[in-house]
């Protein structure tokens, strides 16, 4: 695959990709990503989920998840 448009680096696969039929919004399926321990720290991930027959969008959704390493 080539790099995303906007030149974001390319996350590391994720371990576990678990989908949860209906357990969204509005009985949409959720999706969980899950990654190894500390391989994502102090930044953004943005996701794209692509429109697709699978999918059932109509566009592309683009959304952002930020990642902040906090004291204790």
């Amino acid at each position: 695959m080539e790099d995303p448009d906007d030149d974001w680096p390319w996350a590391p696969d994720p371990i576990v990709i678990a989908v949860r039929p209906g357990a969204g919004q509005d009985g949409a399926d959720r999706v969980t990503l899950i990654w190894e321990d500390s391989v994502i720290r102090k930044c953004w991930l943005q996701v794209t989920v692509l429109a697709t027959d699978a999918t059932g969008l109509t566009r592309d959704e683009v959304f952002y998840v930020g990642n902040a390493v906090g004291d204790s």
